[in-house]
């Protein structure tokens, strides 16, 4: 009686650290928005020791104020840069005076009324009333991980701008000011970073719910142009010097990819822990 010979059984390779197998096939099912690429730094930075270990809560919170840290250390180097040696050394301080001047003597009832306009998209009430709206449409939803996406980024924005303007006292334009705010806190211009964080992040979770539309299009001009209307509209009401109001866009969009890359290792990270 002969035996016939068994095939060899093919036991699969080793997953090393660096390759999550299956996760990101699947971890970004339902959300491409939040979805860490093979080969990403998000993809990366889920797989050290150090995170891939830890409960995907501790992962956000843990990574969300290193990065924080980061984005407030990097904000008040450019106010320091800025306030210390481009406004008295390098004529900025002066053309930014003769701009403001400028504004001022080109003000209208018009142009003033459409300027509050502008100004009240990103003020306190309008920017709560939108973000819990948000928030909520997509927990009824079950989009929780758009949700604390959209969440994370305001709440950095808002924290990040009061630890900023605390380190980088800077007084407001020298002109007729048409609101009553505190005189030091002229940078960045939070107004200009909130629209960034809520109306741009909310152009990429519409834009991803649309995203077999072509109204998703239209969606992300107005995350672009909402801004750029705060900006000046803030401009115009005395509030902000121009590179204040730059500074607030590009906070803004720093905290919008914070929040981003945070949703995405930690999508990583939950789905490690699911083959694991």
């Amino acid at each position: 009686m002969t035996t016939v010979p068994q095939a060899p059984v093919a036991t699969p390779a080793p997953r090393t650290s660096l390759d999550p197998g299956p996760a990101l096939a699947s971890h970004g099912a339902g959300c491409d928005l939040l979805e860490g690429r093979r080969g990403s730094w998000a993809e990366h930075v889920a797989c050290y020791r150090l995170v891939r270990d830890r409960h995907p809560v501790l992962v956000h919170i843990g990574l969300t104020v290193v990065l924080w840290l980061l984005l407030v250390g990097f904000m008040v180097a450019i106010g320091r840069f800025l306030t210390e040696v481009l406004l008295p050394h390098a004529g900025v301080g002066l053309a930014e005076r003769s701009y403001n001047d400028w504004l001022e003597d080109h003000r209208a009832p018009f142009r003033e009324d459409v300027s509050w306009v502008g100004s009240t998209l990103s003020g306190g009430l309008v920017i709560p009333l939108v973000v819990a709206v948000t928030c909520i449409s997509l927990a009824f939803k079950r989009h929780w991980r758009l949700a604390a996406f959209f969440l994370t980024a305001i709440l950095v924005e808002v924290t990040a701008y009061r630890a900023i303007v605390a380190l980088v006292p800077r007084e407001r334009p020298n002109v007729d000011r048409l609101e009553n705010l505190p005189l030091l806190h002229s940078f960045p211009s939070g107004h200009v970073a909130a629209s960034v964080v809520v109306y741009g992040s909310l152009a990429l979770v519409l834009g991803w719910v649309l995203r077999a539309s072509r109204w998703r299009y239209v969606v992300y001009g107005l995350g672009i142009a909402l801004p750029l209307f705060v900006a000046a509209s803030r401009m115009y009401r005395g509030m902000h010097n121009p590179t204040d109001a730059l500074a607030g866009l590009i906070m803004g969009c720093l905290a919008v990819a914070l929040a981003l890359f945070v949703a995405r290792v930690v999508g990583v990270v939950v789905e490690n822990r699911k083959h694991v």
